[in-house]
């Protein structure tokens, strides 16, 4: 009995400790990785996942993959049953009057042999409509993302313009009170004291601007991504990477790019096709259509007969529209001026998305000219503050010099932060249109 009661202790302090093993193993996976949610790649897959405009737009594809099947559905054979049943009077001339409980069975069966070519042009719409379908998912996914890594980036280029405005309001404060102590000595100007208290509301003026910069691009990330990070949370974000080994050389190359892989111009391109598709089976409608058939026919009580008669028929059944009031015909013009409609906007979207291309390949050579310019006017400014230093420790440099150097080179360098980002900006939004967004940049 003691060992019996040793034994289960001994099973419950082992379950117990394998119990309390996993669940600090996982709380150090928690503990261990607190970013992993944190990094754009991260939450673009949560983003993709999430969306309502994607749920949206893949549901159209469940739809489309749908009508898809459905329209395969035309090359099966088909089987209906019918039965039918109630009470039969019948008066009649010159025999006796009738009144029976009648009842009837019809099993029919039927397979297309040729409607020359019809069901498959059918099945080939259905099939592009799915591809289109597709496209606009892809349209969707990409804009989505698009508009991620732009909420994302906004957030970083807005932290760091506000850490170069507190640090720059923070050093005026500082010179500031250097300054009113040599007043007060006797060994400063009044104006200058003046001149550092301007500048410094100057400063606190550029700080409550940053500070409200941030709070939109706050609001713009909720707005994409349904939650409202915090400053611990921003603190984290990473400084993207610029995509160099996915931009094109030539301005040629992208263009040609999005003219073979862009959503939006491949989906006008299945309308056109869905068009052509629609005037091909317009036409069939003036072919006839020839399927096999087979039924079977069980009558009890029927046409005021008593008893029961069983009848079995197959063969060849041929169906052809002499007339419906030109309505084949009008069909066939409405197709027509369709697929007319849909080569115009084609060719227009063609233009349109080559302008685009055109136009973001033009500013990201701009934007990345503009940043390496303020990056050299940064080094020259930090020179300069660097030389005025060494001037006002040997008296040939006052301290408001040195005070505008401080708050030129901090300047300089928000400046050169905001101007990186934009420049990071104008490369995915060429990405963009070339149609060559996805999240395995971000791997």
């Amino acid at each position: 009995m003691h060992k019996l009661i040793l034994n289960c202790l001994v099973i419950l302090f082992f379950t117990a400790g394998l119990s309390i093993n996993s669940y600090g193993s996982d709380e150090s996976q928690n503990i261990k990785n607190p970013e992993s949610g944190l990094t754009l790649h991260a939450l673009l897959m949560q983003l993709e996942e999430n969306h309502e405009e994607i749920k949206s737009f893949k549901s159209q594809v469940k739809q489309a993959r749908a009508l898809y099947f459905q329209s395969k559905a035309l090359y099966y054979p088909t089987m209906n049953l019918v039965a039918d049943g109630g009470i039969e009077k019948i008066d009649k001339e010159f025999t006796n009057d009738t009144n029976e409980n009648r009842y009837n069975i019809t099993l029919r069966a039927g397979q297309l042999i040729t409607d020359f070519g019809k069901t498959k042009d059918v099945v080939a719409r259905s099939a592009v409509f799915l591809d289109q379908a597709k496209a606009r998912l892809e349209s969707s996914r990409q804009q989505i993302i698009l508009e991620g890594i732009k909420a994302y980036i906004n957030v970083v280029r807005a932290r760091e313009r506000l850490k170069s405005a507190r640090l720059s309001e923070a050093r005026i404060k500082e010179l500031t009170g250097i300054e009113k102590i040599l007043l007060e000595k006797g060994a400063g100007l009044s104006s200058d004291v003046l001149q550092a208290k301007s500048q410094l509301v100057g400063a606190m003026a550029m700080r409550v601007e940053a500070e409200g910069e941030l709070s939109i691009a706050k609001n713009r990330f909720r707005a994409v991504f349904s939650r409202l990070p915090n400053n611990r949370e921003i603190s984290q974000f990473k400084d993207i990477d610029f995509p160099h080994n996915n931009l094109p050389v030539r301005l040629d190359d992208a263009v040609a790019k999005a003219q073979k892989q862009n959503p939006e111009l491949l989906i006008t391109q299945y309308n056109t096709q869905i068009a052509k598709k629609d005037i091909d089976i317009a036409k069939k409608a003036f072919y006839p259509g020839l399927n096999f058939f087979a039924e079977a026919l069980r009558k009890d009580n029927d046409a005021g007969v008593k008893g029961y008669s069983n009848e079995v028929s197959a063969g060849v059944e041929l169906r052809y529209n002499f007339f419906n009031g030109g309505g084949d015909k009008a069909a066939l013009n409405s197709a027509l001026a369709n697929k007319k409609s849909s080569s115009y906007h084609t060719e227009y979207i063609q233009r349109l998305i080559k302008e685009q291309v055109s136009n973001s390949w033009d500013q990201l050579s701009i934007l990345k000219q503009r940043s390496e310019l303020l990056d050299q006017q940064a080094d020259i400014v930090e020179n300069f503050l660097m030389l005025a230093k060494k001037e006002r420790k040997m008296g040939t440099r006052s301290l408001l010099d040195v005070l505008n150097g401080e708050i030129n080179y901090i300047n300089a360098i928000a400046t050169s932060i905001t101007a990186r980002q934009d420049t990071k900006i104008a490369a995915y939004n060429l990405l963009f249109s070339m149609g060559s967004i996805n999240l395995q940049l971000f791997e």
